[in-house]
């Protein structure tokens, strides 16, 4: 039996407008495997930071991406918090862990202008706050591309990463001269 991704594939080309996926870090796997040599889809993949995955005893590897980077694959690592804070470990080591930087917001914004009109599958490690911001902003900024992400089967009630919208679409009016300071 088909689920829905499989039946979405059948069917995004004859959407009127292109589809962000948000998914989790797993599911990502899966769905990277059925989509990654189609050309009309890319991919976005947010890991943490080092830091953070070895601060919380997780396989370094949650740090590490599923896809090569290449002009279809973009791989940050940042962690799911508004700010930088670094804090001393129970070995007296500093630890640091990472907000998404500005950098990586025009990163973002670069990769999606670059493959605009093309369907977009992103995951962070749960699919709800980091993509999820992600997604957002990439709606909100190329609605005329993208239609409202209805695509997240995981989490229905999600809340974007304030920051990671807040910088993303920042990055989107700098880049098209439509911010201004006070």
């Amino acid at each position: 039996m088909k689920d829905w991704f499989d039946n979405w594939l059948l069917c995004r080309n004859t959407l009127p407008k292109s589809s962000i996926i948000v998914t989790n870090r797993w599911r990502f796997q899966e769905y990277a495997d059925k989509a990654k040599d189609l050309s009309d889809i890319v991919f976005i993949s947010i890991s943490a930071s080092k830091e953070c995955a070895f601060d919380h005893f997780l396989d370094i590897t949650e740090a590490d991406h599923y896809l090569p980077e290449s002009n279809r694959v973009l791989n940050l690592n940042f962690d799911d918090i508004t700010e930088d804070f670094t804090f001393k470990n129970e070995c007296g080591e500093d630890i640091t862990y990472h907000a998404i930087s500005m950098s990586q917001a025009k990163q973002i914004i670069d990769f999606v202008d670059n493959n605009k009109r093309k369907h977009i599958i992103l995951h962070c490690r749960a699919g709800k706050s980091r993509s999820v911001g992600v997604a957002r902003a990439i709606f909100d900024c190329y609605s005329e591309f993208y239609e409202e992400n209805k695509y997240n089967e995981h989490h229905p009630i999600d809340t974007p990463n304030p920051d990671v919208l807040s910088k993303v679409k920042r990055a989107f009016y700098e880049k098209n001269h439509m911010f201004q300071e006070n």
